[in-house]
């Protein structure tokens, strides 16, 4: 009898030992455990991290590069020329006409700006017998006086056309400015080509709503119903 409760007691015993290195064992697990959950989190933050980092880098290559023409001479003079910044990001590059002879960079702001355009800039690349040319259009705030040069009026496109304007045979470059007062008067700019150069003719941004007129050799104005003709002479337009 002393023996059976002898050999009871050392099972109980035994029991309560192994009970006791389970919980140990549970709990050291639990702590374990628990490290374990943290450094697979920081792991998770640090692959997200590094997603996202790679997302932004893929983006900024993607604008890096989707606004170059398919001419590898634009290219080029493209990479020479455009001046980027943290204010400035490319809008768009696009053939301004079915020849594809004048390719346009469009440059806008980062952020937005009250009573401001988003577009501050234009780079415009010519195709030439003498390489390629090219020049830049900027244009002031909306708070400059109006008759500021290249003023911008109201609900402005920026649309540009490669046509002769002055009729020497050689195409301009004309670029709308929006529209100006009550009437809605079409205002544009004029890049006049003179000698293998393309030069800014501010008189063209007084003719409103041209129109060419290739039979009389003549930018036709409209305003309130009258029609007005100019010409280019000594280097501006003029009324006839």
């Amino acid at each position: 009898m002393l023996l059976r409760k002898k050999i009871i007691f050392q099972v109980v015993m035994t029991g309560v030992l192994l009970l006791l290195v389970g919980c140990s064992n549970k709990e050291g697990n639990t702590s374990n455990n628990k490290e374990d959950v943290e450094v697979s989190q920081d792991n998770v933050n640090e692959i997200e991290s590094d997603n996202n980092y790679e997302e932004k880098e893929n983006q900024n290559d993607s604008n890096s590069n989707n606004y170059y023409s398919d001419d590898e001479e634009i290219n080029i003079c493209i990479k020479d020329v455009l001046l980027l910044d943290s204010d400035r990001i490319v809008e768009y590059g696009q053939w301004i006409d079915d020849n594809q002879s004048v390719y346009r960079i469009a440059v806008g702001r980062t952020e937005e700006i009250d009573d401001e355009y988003s577009h501050l800039e234009d780079y415009f690349f010519i195709k030439s017998s003498d390489g390629v040319k090219y020049f830049k259009v900027d244009y002031p705030s909306k708070n400059d006086p109006i008759d500021s040069d290249r003023y911008v009026c109201d609900a402005c496109d920026f649309t540009a056309y490669f046509e002769d304007v002055t009729f020497d045979g050689e195409n301009d470059i004309v670029i709308s400015l929006g529209h100006q007062g009550a009437s809605g008067t079409e205002v544009h700019c004029a890049y006049v080509y003179v000698d293998g150069e393309y030069v800014y003719t501010k008189s063209f941004e007084e003719i409103p709503n041209y129109q060419v007129d290739n039979d009389n050799k003549c930018i036709v104005g409209e305003y309130d119903g009258e029609e007005y003709k100019y010409i280019f002479q000594n280097g501006e337009f003029v009324q006839q």
